[in-house]
């Protein structure tokens, strides 16, 4: 699949940091997907770098995608950042829709790099 969506300028989305275990799913699907959305990831970190005078962060994620392709679970691994902008990743993640994994379900890890 060719990805004609360009991440937000300031949010690099890099299909090869995505850790996939269990069933399957292409990860250039599952980088396309975070694609679409890297504006509204990055509004979640943009809102709180204006309000709290933040200068960049990580944010690691474990999200579970069930038989259907719905994220049936999103957790925070780990955060650099401030619990608003988790918040507000994890509220995204869990309306995600991806193609059912191949195999069993999926559980993708991704650290978000916000500068």
């Amino acid at each position: 699949m060719k990805d004609q969506y360009k991440s937000h300028d300031n949010l690099s989305i890099d299909e090869n940091k995505f850790i996939i275990t269990g069933g399957l799913i292409d990860r250039k699907y599952i980088a396309h997907t975070f694609r679409l959305f890297s504006n509204k990831f990055y509004k979640c970190y943009e809102v709180e770098k204006t309000n709290n005078n933040l200068k960049g962060g990580q944010i690691s994620v474990k999200f579970t995608v069930g038989e259907n392709g719905k994220v049936i679970e999103a957790e925070i691994e780990s955060n650099k950042t401030n619990k608003n902008i988790e918040d507000c990743i994890i509220y995204i993640i869990k309306n995600l829709k991806f193609p059912p994994p191949i195999g069993n379900l999926s559980t993708i890890r991704y650290t978000f790099d916000f500068k």
